[in-house]
């Protein structure tokens, strides 16, 4: 009977440990409990260059919309996926016959502001890349003007011009439909510094709600930071404006950040259209030609310089310029998401990873 019982309870040990399995020697403790394996965390390098994509030429200009990026540059664009921002991946070009200036980019249409190297002369073109082995440019907008950047936000197109010695005018049209571009509206802007060159061009803007700041810009003159309401696109108000010596807006949570030479100015613009001075740079950079934000760290460059300069601006009255530089080639435009900067330089495409999460 004990030889009976012994036996039985033999077979039920060795059937429990027939059925369990082998257990993985990581997964379980000293006591016997079951633990999960920890995963090997990626280290990232804050401001490191992870992604590169060689041009044709020097680019002149970059835009992102999800994960496609357009690149300009000389005589064309280069519509690039960056899902893998660590590989960059070329998706289709276009060539065109002037001098792009600016390529902005929302869902299958790329908007490009170009020159004529024969004329002096501007043009605005709409590109359709929802076939993307054979863009095409479905409408465009001729004028004897100068400007320096367009604006796009919903279905409107926004961009200053330049009609005579003493006007600037700034301009809305509705790209609803894409192949018959509609001006919405046309005002002209108020007078801001030296007759003549004040508002030449809008080289910046920045939307909050239904407000739009916009910096206009000329070399060697006095220059003007202008509000605009624009909550309805067919009649758009000169709320008020202001001489500013600056060229590029970013913006976040109802904070303007202006830069301009070497200075960098810092505003309020929670209760527009008061505007609230909060801080300016006491560091000198050698010029914020153009600015992006990501967290609490904005950076810049100067004009066709390799050197971008961090600058702290958690503490918005007290912004700090950083030690930290990030070098790449001749950089000459640049945007954000809300971790990765990509930049367009003399070679290309440089994809940044601040780390910021």
């Amino acid at each position: 009977m004990r030889y009976l019982f012994y036996t039985a309870l033999i077979s039920i040990l060795l059937g429990c440990s027939e059925g369990s399995g082998e257990q993985d020697i990581n997964t379980i403790s000293p006591l016997g409990e079951n633990i999960e394996t920890p995963e090997v965390l990626e280290k990232c390098i804050p401001n490191a260059i992870v992604g590169t994509y060689f041009s044709n030429s020097s680019s002149s200009d970059v835009s992102i919309d999800g994960d496609t990026l357009v690149l300009a540059y000389s005589n064309g664009i280069d519509i690039i996926d960056i899902t893998d921002k660590s590989s960059p991946q070329f998706k289709g070009t276009m060539q065109l016959n002037s001098s792009i200036n600016k390529a902005k980019i929302k869902g299958d249409l790329v908007f490009t502001y170009l020159s004529d190297q024969a004329s002096p002369s501007q043009q605005l073109n709409v590109i359709n890349i929802a076939n993307i082995d054979n863009p095409s440019i479905v409408s465009n907008i001729d004028y004897f003007i100068i400007f320096q950047d367009i604006f796009i936000e919903s279905n409107y197109i926004h961009f200053g011009a330049d009609l005579n010695e003493s006007k600037g005018r700034y301009y809305i049209y509705d790209f609803s439909d894409p192949f018959e571009l509609t001006q919405s509206s046309a005002i002209d802007l108020s007078a801001i510094g030296d007759p003549g060159v004040f508002n030449l061009s809008l080289g910046s803007f920045v939307k909050e709600d239904n407000l739009l700041y916009a910096q206009s810009y000329f070399e060697g003159s006095s220059t003007g930071l202008y509000l605009l309401d624009i909550s309805d696109r067919e009649a758009p108000i000169e709320v008020n404006s202001t001489i500013s010596d600056k060229r590029y807006l970013t913006h976040s949570s109802s904070t303007l950040y202006a830069g301009g030479d070497d200075q960098l100015d810092i505003y309020d613009i929670n209760s527009a259209p008061i505007i609230k001075s909060l801080g300016s740079s006491a560091d000198k950079v050698s010029d914020y030609y153009s600015i992006a934000l990501v967290g609490d760290t904005l950076y810049s460059f100067g004009k066709l310089t390799g050197e971008i300069s961090l600058t702290d601006v958690s503490n918005r009255a007290a912004p700090k310029l950083q030690d930290e530089k990030i070098y790449v080639h001749e950089s000459s435009a640049m945007v954000s998401d809300s971790r990765y900067l990509y930049v367009a330089d003399g070679a290309g495409l440089k994809i940044i990873d601040t780390c910021i999460k």
